[in-house]
């Protein structure tokens, strides 16, 4: 039978004061149940940064080592890892549960089916609950007799509250054991000392009391009870008050209910937190065993596995994993945020991982690579869901379990743009020094305690010149210039009390003697008694940057101020605010006489289309330059991008033609850039010098073409804003029509009747509407055909649009036969002169129609005219139009009928 489900002990303890009723030389104190860290703890990608491994790969080893099963669930309720203790609780050892739920388990494995029903019950109730609960279940064991399972299920909870997953841990409460000790303890005090020995856990033997009559403890386990323990002390005298009134609650309840009561607890001795579980049961009217558990690691593992979890699902990289067979089964948050793909199945639905690759050949490298077991890693080009473009960064691998069996694959995707793909370089090899240790491009180097080289990547031979070989067992002063000798002691003993990693740049010396200029960020490694072990640090050559920086600096005022132009540039789309702020910035850029911008129109003629220049010279505004000044042949080199400097035209031996053409507007100097629009030379900037000659620094030639380029892309800019209006009005002006006669649509008569509405309110004045149906239309379909019925409508809305002659006014097609017209500012007279003008007009159509009792096709007509106020509505305009309508076919049809509805009329 399934016991019910029982909450995990919650409780905060409080620290002890000195005050309390330990013995001096008790170090121990109670405190809070530590709190699981959250993501931060790992990489923010969320790996182990450890080594290169996945969350699955990582975990493997982990649970493995663990005394208790360990069960990760998705949030689907799948198996996606469990170790050999768990499986062997299940019945399950041998079983592919990878991807399965429960009941496909107990489907196709019917001898695991009773525990396996009683994990997901308390998987629903943690679901439900949102808490962590204990479930103990009994079921038969292979033997045929019964057995207990104890289950400790914890729901796992993304960032936004949605399922993440859980994670169970599975154990045998070693019932046998339990039933001999009590068994024992009703016997002679010799056969229960005896007994205990045999049990590995350490064990109390007490009064209803809390009195202490005998105790069995495991040597190795002596930090399981406080060092002043004594047989024959009260558990108020060895404990803390507060874990000690803890246990007597424990105690009382369970002579009270002679049922085993679990409680776990924490207890922190010579600076250490050991995390217990004490587990009480009555063995005589008035005497309690107590059951001493060391579950540290048990814990330490759980916390891991939820680390991990949610590490994993918050990771910045996207994460997509697939069974043996190739089906997608997982991917993270980051993946569905960069593809578009929100869940499996949508991936799945559109033709699964392939369907990314924009390239099919590669994605069969891909594959084929990774089939076998192989990694690999490469920048390739995938598509979105919405068919966007993305590079990416794809390391892809195989899962295989200890036995060496690929039981899945794993694909980890980083976005690379061009900014992210440079700080994703240097954050990564940051923080992820074991996970890249073969593939950084930094040098990776550890030191031991004695300064001597223990371990050395291929980025740091690349670096110093030395190969692994050669530097192992070597002091680190050997990269440093033997001037830094006296100073390297120092520095090594700076880098063992160091707190944190640090940062620093160092002059250091390669193999070959020559200098480098490298940047060092290294960090102390610390053990779990705080006590540093090594010294870990990476590394990267920046001799380039260096120099460079200093030419960097020389430039920064002129970088300055070309930005500030560009900025001008962009801030209008408007085409002539364009050209005009630029030529008004680069001439104040450069500093020169006149600046302006050629335009090439189709037919290959030109003129200038914008100036900025200063007195005295005289305006080139609106001139055209002849072929032979400026031929078309000519275009052929400015189309590749090329800036042409003349620092002196005369000098430059500059055609005869274009120095006559350029002398009346005194220019000695020029320079000039193109300006590309869709691979198409759309003009050129060009720059004059007239007073003087103009020897041009080649920082103004690299500002004039950036300017240029930002110019071009302006232009371009402009150009597609323009376009787009016009599309954006036409694709108004055609969602506004009725597509069969192109008169306004139902959605353009409510957005038309409700303005006027509010319209006419505010100015106080009149507005009609007029609903028209043509009569006995659906006989005239049945009888002509629908193609007739189209042309018919057609004919129809023309006839009623050219009796509507006011602007305001809007004919619109109201349903299948029915139109309606709006008639702002007007009355109920000129609301029926308008209906019977459309009447008459429907009727000099002469359409033929047989069906109708006078053999051609007219139209009935409902008018309602309001003066609208603030407290009636629009709605009600529509019905009184309606019951006209109604009214003017139930008098005949052929006809039009006015109803007012509006008390101020």
């Amino acid at each position: 039978m399934n016991s019910k489900p029982q909450f995990v002990q919650q409780e905060s303890w409080i620290e002890p004061s000195s005050e309390s009723n330990q013995g001096p030389e008790l170090d121990t104190q109670l405190s809070r149940s530590p709190q699981a860290p959250g993501p931060q703890s790992w990489g923010i990608d969320g790996r182990d940064p450890r080594g290169d491994r996945t969350r699955s790969q990582w975990l493997k080893p982990l649970v493995e080592s663990i005394s208790e099963g360990v069960i990760l669930k998705d949030e689907r309720g799948c198996w996606l890892l469990a170790n050999e203790v768990a499986l062997r609780l299940f019945q399950l050892i041998g079983v592919d549960y990878a991807g399965k739920t429960n009941p496909q388990l107990s489907q196709d494995y019917p001898i695991a089916q009773e525990i396996l029903r009683a994990d997901a019950e308390s998987e629903q109730t943690a679901w439900e609950l949102s808490k962590t609960i204990y479930h103990r279940v009994e079921c038969p064991a292979p033997s045929g007799e019964l057995r207990s399972v104890d289950i400790k299920k914890t729901p796992l909870f993304n960032s936004d509250g949605t399922r993440q997953g859980t994670i169970a841990v599975v154990w045998d409460p070693d019932r046998s054991d339990r039933l001999q000790v009590e068994e024992s303890s009703r016997g002679k005090p010799g056969k229960q000392k005896a007994t205990m020995e045999t049990i590995p856990d350490v064990m109390l033997y007490l009064k209803a009391d809390g009195t202490i009559l005998d105790c069995k403890n495991v040597p190795e386990q002596t930090t399981a009870i406080p060092p002043n323990f004594e047989i024959g002390l009260s558990i108020y005298e060895i404990w803390p008050l507060s874990i000690a009134t803890e246990g007597m609650k424990y105690i009382l309840q369970a002579l009270e209910t002679g049922e085993v009561q679990t409680w776990e607890y924490e207890l922190t001795i010579h600076g250490n937190c050991y995390s217990r579980e004490a587990r009480m049961m009555a063995c005589a009217e008035d005497r309690v065993v107590a059951i001493l558990r060391d579950i540290t690691e048990r814990k330490q593992a759980e916390a891991a596995l939820e680390y991990v979890a949610q590490a994993v699902e918050s990771a910045s990289d996207a994460i997509a994993i697939s069974d043996a067979n190739g089906n997608h089964i997982y991917h993270n948050l980051a993946f569905s945020t960069l593809f578009e793909y929100g869940t499996v199945e949508e991936l799945k639905a559109a033709g699964g991982p392939s369907i990314l690759y924009t390239d099919p050949e590669i994605a069969r490298e891909i594959f084929e690579a990774i089939a076998p077991g192989q990694s690999w890693i490469g920048s390739v080009e995938q598509r979105t869901r919405s068919g966007k473009i993305v590079q990416v960064l794809l390391r892809a691998d195989a899962i295989k379990d200890p036995t060496g069996k690929i039981i899945g694959r794993i694909g980890i995707s980083t976005n690379l743009t061009p900014q992210i793909q440079v700080e994703a370089a240097l954050q990564q090899s940051k923080q992820k020094l074991s996970l890249h240790l073969e593939q950084t491009p930094l040098a990776v180097v550890e030191f031991n305690l004695n300064g001597e080289i223990v371990e050395w990547n291929p980025a740091a031979e690349a670096i110093f010149g030395y190969s692994k070989a050669e530097i192992l067992g070597r002091g680190m002063a050997l990269l440093f210039p033997a001037t830094e000798e006296a100073d390297a002691g120092q520095r090594w003993l700076d880098l063992l009390d160091q707190k944190g990693g640090a940062c620093s740049i160092c002059e250091n010396v390669k193999k070959d003697g020559q200098r480098a200029i490298c940047e060092w960020y290294t960090t102390p490694l610390i053990d779990r008694e705080g006590e540093t072990i090594a010294v870990a640090s990476l590394a990267q050559d920046i001799t380039e940057r260096v120099r460079a920086e200093e030419a960097m600096r020389h430039q920064s005022d002129r970088e300055r101020l070309v930005s500030g132009t560009l900025a001008r540039i962009r801030q209008s789309l408007n085409l002539e605010e364009i050209l005009n702020t630029a030529v008004s910035e680069v001439r104040q850029f450069l500093d020169c006489d006149r600046v302006v911008v050629y335009q090439i129109w189709p037919d290959q003629s030109g003129s200038v289309v914008t100036e900025s220049v200063i007195p005295p010279w005289p305006s080139m505004l609106g001139e055209s330059f002849g072929e032979e000044i400026f031929p078309p042949s000519c275009y052929e080199r400015y189309c590749n991008g090329t800036v042409k400097a003349i620092d002196d035209l005369k000098a430059a031996n500059s055609p005869q033609c274009l120095i006559e053409f350029l002398q009346p507007f005194g220019v000695n100097g020029k320079m000039i850039a193109p300006l590309l629009h869709e691979n198409r030379l759309w003009g050129l900037l060009v720059a004059h010098q007239c007073n003087g000659i103009h020897h041009w620094q080649p920082f103004e030639i690299r500002g004039f073409e950036q300017l240029s380029a930002q110019l071009a892309i302006a232009i371009q800019q402009s150009t597609l804003f323009k376009q787009l209006e016009a599309a954006n009005e036409e694709l108004q002006r055609i969602a506004s029509l009725d597509g069969l006669t192109q008169v306004a649509n139902r959605r353009a008569f409510d957005e038309c009747l409700h303005r006027e509405w509010r319209r006419t309110i505010r100015e106080h004045s009149m507005l009609s509407l007029i609903l028209c149906d043509i009569d006995f239309f659906k006989l005239y379909n049945d009888t002509y055909g629908h193609q007739a019925g189209d042309t018919c409508l057609k004919q129809v809305a023309l006839a009623i649009a050219s009796a509507v002659k006011r602007p305001a006014d809007l004919v619109a097609r109201y349903g299948g036969e029915e139109f309606a017209v709006i008639l702002p500012h007007t009355n109920g007279e000129g609301a029926m002169q308008v209906a019977q003008t459309i009447r008459n007009q429907v009727k000099a159509l002469r359409i033929h129609h047989a069906k109708s009792p006078v053999g051609y096709v007219s139209i009935s007509l409902g008018v309602a005219v309001t003066l609208p106020r603030p407290q009636d509505s629009v709605e009600k305009l529509i019905r009184s139009a309606d019951r006209a309508l109604y009214e003017a076919k139930s008098l005949g049809r052929d006809r039009a009928v006015l109803e007012k509805y509006s008390a101020s009329l």
